[in-house]
């Protein structure tokens, strides 16, 4: 009796690629308007196509706990800032851009991402900056009253390579490990990164990188450059 009652399960359920090859095909037969096409399977159908929007939006979502972990390191902890944090902060720009260019929408989602993981990524970013101290319950105490509770980076600060968070605190070793080391344009870029630090000047990896990319192309035909970086 009891087996009676036990629904049969759908294609759906059974073979996912079956089910979507049926749904393609009858598709298909609709659009060359097939009278004896099959019923869509609206109900799943629909979730399907809600959920490819999910897709991209959950993997947006863990670049900018990524990113603002990382940030928040980098703010937090400068003695132990180095290029394996801003690799990490680049690469997740990366992915968040190639999502904005295929979906522009997600863009004015990401500012609620980060106030609804907020909470989350200062718990974990804590978690990253005590683990192996000695006195990491009084460490953890310090940062969490020294970190707000409530977002502290804009959007564009996050999924910006123009941003200039993370040259806060940059040591010249970094810079060097960065760009390599015994680079014979290396003294010059790193002065003028200096100068314009010191003088309350926004300037970012990128501006430095582009300059080297720059005086190693041009610097033989035209020293000045007609498309230069104008330091």
């Amino acid at each position: 009796m009891s087996e009676n009652l036990v629904q049969p399960q759908s294609l759906y359920d059974q073979d996912y690629c079956a089910w979507v090859e049926e749904q393609a095909q009858i598709l298909s037969d609709m659009k060359e308007g097939n009278d004896g096409a099959k019923v869509l399977d609206y109900e799943n159908l629909i979730e399907e196509v809600l959920s490819l929007g999910r897709t991209d939006k959950d993997a947006v979502r863990g670049q900018i706990i990524r990113i603002c972990i990382h940030l928040l390191k980098w703010r937090y902890q400068p003695e132990r800032q180095g290029s394996s944090w801003w690799d990490s902060v680049r690469d997740g720009r990366d992915v968040i851009a190639r999502k904005i260019d295929d979906s522009p929408s997600i863009k004015r989602e990401i500012g609620g991402m980060v106030l609804k993981e907020w909470k989350y990524i200062k718990r974990c970013a804590i978690d990253e900056m005590t683990r192996g101290n000695k006195n990491s319950k009084n460490a953890r105490v310090k940062l969490g009253r020294n970190i707000p509770d409530g977002p502290i980076f804009t959007v564009d600060e996050i999924i910006s390579h123009r941003s200039t968070v993370l040259c806060t605190h940059l040591f010249v070793d970094e810079f060097q490990e960065i760009f390599g080391f015994g680079n014979r344009q290396y003294g010059d870029a790193f002065a003028v990164y200096q100068a314009r630090q010191e003088r309350g000047e926004d300037l970012n990896l990128y501006d430095v990188e582009e300059a080297l990319r720059w005086k190693s192309r041009d610097e033989s035909d035209d020293p000045e450059g007609p498309n230069g970086p104008k330091w």
